[in-house]
């Protein structure tokens, strides 16, 4: 009986968010065929007539994962505008960013504003190679309906901005938002007995209180803070505005219209889709002309590219080589299980890479909020040991937090972009006391008999006693001091310097480097070369780990259109099953943590 709790939260759960995805699939599948109807409709008005010799490459980025996927192997009901989706990873993106470059019959690029959730590290990346395309002399030429903060800072790469005359730009500062189950567990009749080292370590906050500390509040605010200058700056460089008029301008809500955002110079000019069509026409041709220009979508490129790399990978398999290690989701104990790095396998991946000699060197891609402290002990470990053999470069994404930091810390070099969420060195357990809930909601009561004074040690329907909280206790400490040992070690440091940044604060990319927790901002590509830079090596293959196995059945499922999906898919729905999702994994967690102190959504 003792995961009774467990399961039946779990099963709760579950039925409410199977039913409602069960729902969504109806409407979806229905209106399915209609709405690509459309969008192909529409594609062929843009395609008539068009020139092979003047085609624009139409991005879009609803949300890039590091890593291009199926679709299928890392599912989550609860994100149904995922499902189906091969989505294109960073690495993709850039090669078809470069293609478009370098390709005399591409004149520019479409950038589609709608729809962009990615994270701020990854969207930093994409901005990058963005800017470098702009090198070609080529245009950029950025539009969108409804245009969030995500999606106007990257647009600020572009040559001219184009809003719908009807349409909204998101321009009121940033915000993040923590969701507390404190009252809602009380009405369970359930506590939640916390161990934790570090004042920063806020992860179990959510279950016994029900705002954030003092202290979190201070490290969220610099977080949000550190970001926020950044997206200040950028627009004031790209706009010619002062960064202290921007703010003033978020502050106030002065851009509340369509008009406004023209007004105050964030927007070049409001235009319908086909205007902006007409605009792109004249940049392509340089004339006023009737003919079209050809828009040619990622996913069409990204084939090309997908089975250009399939190609070469049989040419140069035995050339030398640089593998990507992607580290994506919570660190857990386990064999394979994909969406997460699973201490067996992920370790099992390491040592292929380590032994194979065509390897010369690792980059380590993170974007982890950390998880069990056993399992990044376990990876942190394999790591040490590759490390004796080949070099190895930690490129930090979205978060590399908590477990994420300690798996990082024994790198060669630490890459981290700007924007990246890192640091969160500390360690924190909960034991949740759930006797009243299984008593006075359950009718459920218990008796025992052990055979020594703590045999039930655990048990979440007896609180654990004065002593047994004290022995916890030392063993959370104990792990903290290993962790900052590891990190002291890794960085070339002292314990009480890492400890002075540590007691589980979370930085920025760029705060992390001031403190000496990372080594240069930079992306994936950055890396790469420092990969190569380090093994001594000019031309490589660059090979991805660990490996992905694709089912047949994946297959037979096509991908659905972005903006088929978040028609149906609402931000107030999104967040509501992220929500449900987010307290059912805890459900799952075992054994102390090191992860990040909160689920946070930087809006």
């Amino acid at each position: 009986m003792k995961d009774i709790f467990k399961s039946a939260l779990g099963t709760i759960i579950g039925i409410i968010g199977l039913s409602v995805i069960l729902g969504l699939f109806s409407i979806v599948f229905i209106s399915l065929i209609a709405l690509a109807s459309d969008d192909d409709k529409d594609a062929s008005q843009i395609k008539a007539n068009g020139s092979k010799d003047h085609q624009v490459l139409h991005l879009t980025f609803y949300n890039v994962p590091d890593r291009t996927s199926s679709g299928f192997e890392d599912i989550n009901l609860f994100d149904l505008a995922d499902l189906g989706n091969k989505k294109i990873g960073l690495t993709d993106y850039f090669k078809i960013i470069q293609k478009a470059k370098t390709d005399e019959k591409i004149k520019g690029i479409f950038l589609d504003l709608n729809y962009i959730w990615s994270s701020w590290a990854n969207l930093e990346e994409l901005k990058t190679v963005l800017e470098d395309f702009k090198s070609s002399g080529k245009f950029i030429v950025a539009y969108g309906d409804a245009i969030n903060k995500k999606a106007y800072w990257l647009a600020t790469v572009s040559d001219k901005i184009y809003l719908t005359p009807t349409g909204i730009l998101d321009f009121n500062g940033l915000n993040a938002t923590v969701t507390f189950y404190k009252k809602a567990l009380e009405k369970l009749g359930v506590e939640v007995q916390v161990f934790k080292y570090g004042k920063f370590k806020s992860a179990v906050e959510p279950f016994i209180l029900e705002k954030m500390s003092p202290a979190n509040k201070k490290q969220v605010g610099e977080l949000l803070g550190s970001i926020y200058d950044k997206f200040l700056a950028d627009i004031s460089d790209a706009r010619g505005i002062t960064s202290s008029d921007l703010d003033r301008m978020a502050n106030e809500l002065s851009v509340s219209s369509p008009k406004s955002t023209v007004d105050y110079g964030l927007i070049d000019a409001l235009k319908y889709k086909d205007e902006v069509i007409q605009e792109m026409k004249l940049l392509a041709f340089g004339k006023d002309t009737s003919a079209n220009i050809r828009m040619i979508k990622v996913q069409k490129m990204a084939k090309n590219i997908w089975q250009k790399q399939l190609l070469d990978s049989e040419l140069k398999k035995k050339d030398d080589q640089v593998a990507v290690v992607y580290a994506s989701g919570d660190i857990v104990m386990g064999s394979e299980n994909e969406g997460v790095i699973s201490s067996d396998y992920f370790a099992k991946a390491i040592k292929q890479a380590r032994e194979d000699s065509a390897i010369k060197a690792i980059v380590l891609r993170i974007n982890s909020p950390g998880g069990s402290a056993l399992a990044s002990d376990i990876i942190w470990r394999e790591l040490i040991l590759t490390k004796g053999v080949k070099p190895i470069i930690v490129s930090m994404g979205g978060v590399a937090a908590s477990g994420g930091y300690y798996i990082a810390c024994m790198a060669d070099k630490i890459i981290a972009n700007h924007n990246t969420i890192t640091g969160s060195i500390g360690v924190f357990g909960m034991l949740p006391y759930t006797g009243d809930f299984m008593r006075d909601k359950i009718g459920l009561t218990y008796d025992r008999v052990n055979t020594t004074n703590y045999a039930d040690l655990g048990d979440m329907n007896r609180k654990v006693s004065d002593y047994e909280a004290k022995v916890i206790q030392q063993g959370v400490n104990q792990i903290y001091e290993d962790f900052v040992d590891r990190v002291a070690d890794g960085r070339a440091s002292s314990f009480e310097k890492i400890h002075a940044v540590a007691e589980g604060r979370v930085w920025s990319g760029a705060q992390a480097k001031s403190i000496g927790l990372v080594d240069e901002i930079g992306g994936l590509n950055d890396a790469i070369n420092a990969a190569k830079q380090a093994a001594g090596i000019e031309e490589c293959l660059v090979v991805d780990y660990p490996k992905k196995k694709v089912q047949p059945w994946e297959l037979l499922i096509t991908s659905l259109d972005e903006e088929i999906k978040s028609a149906f898919i609402g931000d107030d729905m999104s967040a509501w099953l992220k929500d449900i999702s987010n307290l059912k994994q805890w459900t799952t967690k075992k054994g102390v943590q090191t992860r990040m102190p909160f689920d946070i959504e930087l809006n």
